[in-house]
């Protein structure tokens, strides 16, 4: 049987998951959650996150080739 959320290991995340906490002054801090793949099936993208932000929110960017 195969897990619709699991992804091929060799296709990396379109897109990464971040929370962003407001520090004031215009400042911010980043925390990354998870990320996110395409879905197989069409518009869409399945998420996987490992941890939760306190807020609830969560803001998806583009994956890029850099890593943090």
């Amino acid at each position: 049987m195969t897990d619709s959320t699991t992804q091929p290991a060799s296709k990396g995340p379109t897109h990464v998951a971040y929370h962003f906490r407001d520090l004031g002054d215009g400042k911010s801090f980043k925390t990354r959650l998870g990320a996110g793949w395409s879905h197989s099936k069409g518009n869409g993208i399945n998420v996987r996150l490992d941890t939760f932000p306190l807020d609830g929110r969560i803001t998806l960017f583009p994956a890029t080739e850099d890593k943090e």
